[in-house]
């Protein structure tokens, strides 16, 4: 999972910048391994509210969410009590109901966090799987390798 800045373009997520609270951290000021994945979900999250597509009105009102079905990370280097994360996000697999995201979390220009979520997409209202939304194809990281 390399870390790379993504620069808003069509197929890139934009960064995310986040204040590091007391909430998130342990004793020592450290944030604790257990506050990570809430951090990369608030990444996504602000990232859904911001498209403006119909599709993705299903997601804002809460007909459709994404499960997650898998995690994996690696802790590289602390981040600590009120520095800024800098959160980039990318979609590294798409399939026909589930995607894979793959994060970075940077202070300061330093890789301190790496991540790989894989999410499946659900109609909320039936609890059932259902199609990936067609606008985050075109995120795939596959089709920039291309």
């Amino acid at each position: 999972m390399p870390h790379d800045a993504l620069d808003g373009s069509p197929a890139r997520i934009p960064v995310y910048r986040r204040r590091i609270y007391h909430a998130d951290t342990d004793a020592a000021g450290i944030v604790h391994h257990s506050r990570y994945l809430a951090i990369l979900e608030e990444a996504r999250t602000e990232w859904i509210a911001g498209i403006d597509d119909d599709e993705f009105s299903a997601f804002r009102r809460g007909d459709k969410a994404m499960a997650v079905i898998s995690t994996r990370q690696r802790f590289l280097q602390p981040i600590r009590l009120s520095q800024i994360a800098e959160v980039s996000c990318r979609i590294i697999d798409v399939g026909k109901v589930r995607l894979t995201f793959a994060y970075a979390i940077a202070v300061d220009g330093a890789c301190c966090h790496e991540a790989e979520i894989c999410v499946a997409c659900v109609n909320a209202r039936v609890e059932r799987l259902c199609p990936v939304p067609q606008l985050l194809r075109k995120f795939d990281a596959r089709e920039d390798a291309r």
